[in-house]
């Protein structure tokens, strides 16, 4: 009879172990899909549209692998990763969403990459949108330009990046603007913030920001029936 409750007293405990480790393991991968854990990491999501100038069907959006391993053409809902290289021509949009919230539009002629540090963009030559969450305890997003670097979170901006030139306009929130030579500068909503890596970084009131924001608007907003190729792209 002792020995019959304790065989039932010893499947008792072990369904309870195995439940409390069911409840935890459940609770760890709600964490990891978390925008609190997704934000703690590189950025991670996927294409959300490609919008194409004109009559063009395909094409206009790739992955560009290292030197020598060539272009390959991306479709909505395409995965971004780490060590993703992201290359609009100059005729397409695209946009992409992030596991944290974030989402970023591309321009045409745009080059990027999801860098392998936490929230964090390489961007080559170009435009974007962004429009970033705050997430707390996380760390801000940062776009790396070849003449300096942003840093910002739960702000809107528009980036626009070449060999000698930084532009940041930001829309809402603030955003902070570094280069080599200068002291960091905050920019805040409705300013422009300018960097050319050889004096001071120059914050202006942004001029048409309205109209620089634009092709995010449009690309971020098409839903339902609505075709990405579009002349107005």
């Amino acid at each position: 009879m002792a020995s019959g409750r304790r065989r039932r007293w010893l499947t008792a405990l072990a369904a309870g172990g195995v439940a409390v480790g069911v409840a935890v393991g459940l609770v760890a991968a709600d964490y990891q899909k978390s925008p609190k854990a997704a934000a703690s990491r590189s950025w991670h999501g996927k294409v959300a549209r490609i919008a194409r100038a004109g009559a063009d069907k395909s094409g206009g959006l790739v992955a560009r692998g290292s030197a020598g391993a060539g272009d390959t053409p991306l479709a909505e809902g395409a995965e971004v990763a780490a060590g993703t290289r992201l290359v609009t021509d100059a005729r397409t949009r695209a946009s992409v969403t992030f596991d944290d919230g974030t989402s970023i539009v591309l321009d045409r002629d745009t080059d990027l990459e999801v860098a392998g540090e936490p929230r964090t963009l390489k961007v080559a030559h170009g435009a974007l949108v962004a429009d970033v969450v705050s997430v707390p305890d996380a760390p801000d997003a940062r776009l790396v330009t070849p003449n300096g670097s942003v840093d910002v979170t739960g702000s809107k901006l528009a980036l626009t990046s070449t060999d000698q030139r930084t532009s940041v306009e930001v829309v809402r929130g603030a955003a902070r603007l570094a280069s080599a030579g200068s002291d960091p500068v905050v920019v805040n909503a409705g300013q422009e913030g300018v960097a050319t890596g050889g004096g001071p970084i120059e914050v202006t009131p942004a001029n048409d920001l309205a109209q620089r924001m634009a092709f995010g608007e449009r690309v971020g907003a098409r839903v339902g029936g609505e075709s990405p190729s579009n002349p107005d792209a």
